[in-house]
């Protein structure tokens, strides 16, 4: 870092003790070539000075004043350092599986650097992280800052605007034998600093190794189009693909995966007695339990996550029906290039129960109750997207003892 090089002024002439102010002169600038030259009051930092780094980026300084208890003012050349523009740097990953929006996060941070004519100078640090969980960028920011006998000289800091950032796919590229697919991600700020905006750009090339160099691989690959159509407890997806390959071969690759949602009928399928019976059997609540996952995969390039839950059915004769409910969710196919995740939904978004009660023979009496036999048939239909899905119907013996 440039060396910072204080003027102390002690003494005020008779012209400025005239003129009730006191001014912050240099006395000799050729000790200073390059640096700020203006008159600073007491109180204030002064404008901010740029140079071009050999790396392509700013090293700023501006010049600060304060004054002094004793009478006089002291000032102090602070500085500061933008980093080059447009810089790259890179990173093999194992897979696309990054955050879908940045984190972002600002840390100040000072540490002790020298003591100057009684000027204590702090080397500070601006540290501004993007994170996408497996991959960060880090854009740094060092500046000084300065105090005199416990009191803050002014000073200037920078403030971040976040500008954004953007993921490009490059076409796959080897190197030392192997194939990677590339994608890069560019990410801007705006930099201010004692008001003036610098526009700072940072990327990182993120290389996923595909398989060895002397095999065909995948240059790229893009989406098309997606069709979907129902076959009972499925959702077939027809995905369609735009492929270029290492070895000068393109299609319209068409890939198929079965979205499946059952409703398996309940566990509980023995008779049952309902006593004191008054045609009155009803539906008191449903509800699900909670859900468990398995993670799973179909063929080279889909995986999918296995929803299991349990509906359950309460009726007012104190008894229950148990329905286990199983669906795909969180699809995505993945050749090692593109990812593709926006399939339809298999979960079900609402049910509806249907049950009746059908009399199996007349009704007879014994030991002076009347009974009677009946099949007691319940339907679960299950609503997923804009189609309804209807259980087998079951059946159970219902041994009924009237009132």
């Amino acid at each position: 870092m440039k060396k910072t090089t204080f003027w102390y002024v002690l003494a005020l002439s008779v012209s400025l003790i005239a003129g009730g102010m006191t001014s912050c002169e240099k006395d000799e600038p050729e000790l200073n070539p390059g640096g700020p030259t203006e008159q600073v009051l007491p109180g204030t930092a002064g404008e901010v000075t740029e140079a071009v780094t050999t790396e392509g980026g700013y090293a700023l300084s501006y010049r600060s004043c304060i004054a002094l208890p004793e009478g006089g003012s002291a000032e102090v050349d602070l500085t500061a350092s933008l980093p080059a523009n447009g810089t790259t740097t890179e990173e093999i990953v194992s897979n696309w599986d990054y955050a879908e929006e940045a984190a972002i996060n600002s840390v100040y941070s000072g540490e002790f650097n020298r003591e100057e004519n009684g000027f204590i100078i702090t080397d500070s640090l601006l540290v501004y992280t993007v994170s996408y969980g497996t991959f960060e960028l880090t854009f740094e920011f060092p500046y000084e800052t300065a105090q005199y006998d416990g009191t803050d000289v002014p000073e200037y800091r920078f403030e971040i605007k976040d500008k954004g950032g953007k993921f490009e796919l490059i076409d796959s590229k080897e190197r030392d034998g192997k194939a990677y697919a590339l994608r890069e991600y560019t990410h801007t700020v705006e930099a201010v600093f004692g008001g003036k905006s610098y526009e700072v750009s940072k990327s990182i090339l993120l290389m996923r190794e595909l398989g060895p160099a002397n095999e065909p691989y995948l240059l790229s690959s893009e989406f098309v189009s997606l069709e979907k159509g129902n076959n009972n407890y499925e959702i077939v997806c027809n995905l369609t693909l735009y492929q270029r390959w290492s070895n000068g071969y393109e299609e319209n690759k068409e890939v198929t995966f079965c979205l499946k949602s059952n409703l398996n009928e309940p566990s509980r399928t023995s008779s049952i007695v309902l006593d004191n019976y008054d045609n009155d059997l009803a539906i008191v609540d449903t509800h699900q339990t909670e859900q468990s996952k398995e993670y799973e995969s179909e063929g080279e390039y889909f995986s999918y996550t296995l929803i299991e839950q349990k509906y359950i059915v309460e009726f007012n004769y104190n008894f229950d029906l148990e329905y286990e409910i199983l669906y795909y969710d969180d699809i995505v196919y993945d050749d090692g290039v593109l990812v593709y995740k926006d399939f339809p939904d298999g979960s079900f978004v609402d049910f509806d129960n249907d049950f009746d009660m059908i009399p199996y023979e007349d009704a007879y009496e014994e030991n002076g109750v009347i009974s009677q036999i009946y099949f007691l048939k319940h339907q679960l239909i299950g609503t997923r997207g804009d189609q309804s899905i209807t259980s087998s119907s079951t059946l159970i013996d219902a041994l009924v003892h009237y009132k």
